[in-house]
């Protein structure tokens, strides 16, 4: 296959659907989003870390749970100034 092998549009949606169902109960408090969940193709199941996020880790220490300080609203500005 050289360097790019085939997308499998399936697995790629179930991550996607995991992914965005975090977000969203994140951003509604309706739980704690978790901090990182594994799913395993072969068996079809998803796991939640229950590793400690690392010493080093930017996301992890400095982005989760800081609220507006995290200012993702910088992507949007900068990409609308790339459009205009």
């Amino acid at each position: 296959l050289g360097d790019a092998g085939p997308a499998v549009v399936s697995l790629n949606g179930a991550i996607a659907s995991h992914a965005v169902t975090e977000f969203l109960v994140s951003v509604t408090g309706l739980r704690k989003p978790n901090r990182l969940l594994n799913y395993y193709g072969d068996s079809g199941k998803v796991f939640v870390s229950q590793d400690p996020p690392m010493p080093d880790c930017m996301y992890c220490k400095k982005i989760t749970g800081s609220g507006d300080a995290a200012d993702v609203q910088r992507y949007i500005r900068a990409r609308n100034r790339d459009c205009a």
